[in-house]
Order: C-alpha cells, then sequence, then structure tokens
C-alpha cells in the first residue's frame, strides 16, 4: 500500500534525522512491535508458525529471523515503529506515505473528514499525478486500501 492514515498525538512531530528529513517508521509501538516479534519466535520455535507450512521456508529457514528478519530496530531509528510505548492521547490523524516505512505527508488533522479535504487538493493517491476526490478518499482510508484505478482496454488495472 503507499498511503495510510495514521492515529497520532494533537501536537506530533513525526522524528528527524540529522539533516531534519523524517526517518521512516512503522506504524505502532515498539513495546508492541517486540511482544509480537517474541511470539512470533516461539511459535517458530514450537514449529507452530504458519509461515512453516511452506516446504520452502522449511528448507530455507531455520530460524524465526532467516524468514522475518531480526527484531524491530530501537525506537526512533529508521524501520523502528513511531512510538516508544502504547499510547492512549492518538487522537488525530495524519497522512504517510507507506513506500518506505512510513514517512507524513501532510499536516495533522482532528478528523478524517478534515484529512480528506486537504488529500483532495494536496496528496496523490499512487505516485505523483493520481488525485482523488475527498470522498473517494474517505472511502479508500476507511477500507485501508488506498488505490488508483485505471481502464486499460475492457481491463480495469488497480495501482496499490
Amino acid at each position: 500500500m503507499g498511503r495510510e492514515a495514521r492515529r497520532v498525538p494533537k501536537d506530533w512531530q513525526h522524528p528527524t534525522d540529522s539533516r531534519g528529513y523524517p526517518i521512516p517508521m512503522y506504524n505502532g509501538d515498539h513495546e508492541t512491535a517486540c511482544v509480537e516479534y517474541q511470539r512470533g519466535v516461539v511459535s517458530w520455535n514450537a514449529g507452530s508458525h504458519p509461515m512453516q507450512r511452506s516446504e520452502w521456508t522449511r528448507l530455507h529457514c531455520r530460524f524465526y529471523w532467516d524468514y522475518f528478519g531480526p527484531p524491530p530496530p530501537e525506537y526512533g531509528e529508521r524501520g523502528s515503529p513511531m512510538f516508544e510505548h502504547p499510547r492512549d492521547d492518538l487522537t488525530h490523524l495524519q497522512l504517510y506515505e507507506t513506500t518506505s516505512e512510513g514517512t507524513p505527508i501532510g499536516p495533522v488533522f482532528e478528523t478524517l473528514d478534515e484529512l480528506c479535504e486537504w488529500a483532495a487538493d494536496n496528496a496523490t493517491t499512487f505516485g505523483t499525478s493520481f488525485r482523488a476526490t475527498a470522498a473517494e478518499w474517505h472511502r479508500m482510508l476507511d477500507t485501508g486500501c488506498v488505490y488508483h484505478e485505471e481502464t486499460m482496454g475492457e481491463r480495469k488495472v488497480m495501482f496499490l
């Protein structure tokens, strides 16, 4: 997926690197990501992880990290989750690109309607030129699937 709405605090400022560029980060918090990773290790070691059903996986991935990679990096590093601990102050929304782990592509909004109105004028659904109306943004963000659809001959092609 290329775009998603993420819950953030009202005064959220996405972390930046030493040059001022946003650090690509996954949605969620580090503590929860580490607990989920550990659950994966436990089920893998017990031989009950669903991904172990694949013959290729059984032959090529002896350890959980062979398939899923290393544990989540420390909070604030590239590829880490956005928050250190679970939070209950995630009351606002911000549009993120998810081609990388995720960086913000717009300001923080109080409501989904406000975000969608802004996105209709300022954001693309795919690439650099495909746009959507506020109603289309609302429908896509509600379902968690932002896309662009093109008709090519008699076929419809969807770009995610």
